[in-house]
């Protein structure tokens, strides 16, 4: 899928803005009908953008794309959502109750932590079948993309109250465990009677639960990093296959190597791919020749990060 759009982009002179619009699908588990959004038209400059070092473009960047709907939880990317197959149906309702996540608080599919849609749809294409190389790894990259944006922002979240707060990071006297436990509890009707001390005391307890989160984030995120470099570098040891060619993986395989700092071994994959030219029959010699360029592009530019 991606490199049909970069041949795209890589013949064109002119620049769109990437444009969402409503649709509303049906729900093959609950057969509830929810208004999503899928894009109209897209961007000519996507291709360039930052993600490109880890080789996950648009519309997989965008958090809208993956659909999910707040009666079951039934998580897929857009393209996927209405084509659940009819075999699958009963294991994948079961499983959606087993896991048991309650979403209709969330006023829209888009507001739902990516983290918990990817959760669920993992554990829905695991379900499905999917089992080819390709959509792993891409899925994979996909993930932890996601992953490092909202570790990002819990980041900034963490500086703001900070800022606001420096209390929070000093080492508070605990206020006791039944006035703390009615404070958490009534805290929104006793703002203006509790203490001061056991304002910080919550203020420190938001900090820490950030900071917990946080944690977990970066952990999956290393985790799907990992997944994604030893699909690479399983398929490197297979015959060229044309949905993941040879070359695509050492500049995945060196991507994630990078972001997971091992350098050394980033560098490697990245010169034994600049060794290569990229091969596949679903392009005309003309298009793999663009797309081998484009591919080069990348192999330089990371190991020019890495000098």
């Amino acid at each position: 899928m991606i490199r049909y759009f970069v041949i795209l982009i890589l013949s064109c002179a002119s620049f769109l803005q990437a444009d969402w619009r409503e649709k509303v699908a049906t729900c093959p588990v609950c057969l509830r009908q929810t208004a999503f959004l899928q894009p109209s038209q897209f961007s000519n400059e996507i291709y360039m953008r930052p993600s490109r070092f880890q080789y996950v473009f648009w519309p997989f960047t965008d958090t809208r794309s993956i659909y999910c709907c707040q009666k079951c939880s039934y998580s897929t990317f857009s393209w996927h959502f209405q084509s659940l197959p009819a075999n699958r149906l009963e294991i994948v309702t079961q499983a959606l109750k087993d896991m048991g996540y309650s979403l209709a608080e969330y006023q829209n599919y888009t507001v739902i932590p990516i983290a918990i849609r990817l959760k669920i749809a993992e554990k829905i294409y695991r379900l499905w079948g999917f089992s080819d190389d390709h959509f792993w790894c891409e899925f994979y990259r996909t993930k932890a993309y996601h992953l490092e944006q909202e570790i990002a922002k819990l980041k900034n979240n963490k500086k703001s109250l900070e800022r606001q707060q420096p209390q929070v990071l000093k080492k508070r006297q605990h206020p006791g465990a039944i006035r703390s436990m009615l404070s958490a509890i009534f805290y929104p009707v006793l703002k203006l009677l509790i203490s001061k001390q056991t304002q910080d005391f919550l203020q420190h307890h938001r900090h820490s639960q950030m900071a917990n989160k946080e944690d977990d984030l970066v952990k999956d995120m290393i985790e799907a990093r990992q997944k994604a470099l030893a699909v690479a570098e399983e398929v490197l040891g297979k015959p060229e296959q044309d949905l993941l060619t040879h070359k695509e993986c050492y500049y995945i395989a060196g991507a994630m190597c990078y972001l997971l700092k091992d350098k050394k071994k980033a560098e490697e994959h990245f010169k034994e791919g600049l060794k290569i030219d990229y091969k596949t029959k679903q392009m005309s010699a003309g298009e793999a020749k663009e797309y081998n360029k484009y591919l080069n592009t990348l192999f330089q530019e990371y190991l020019k990060k890495l000098e």
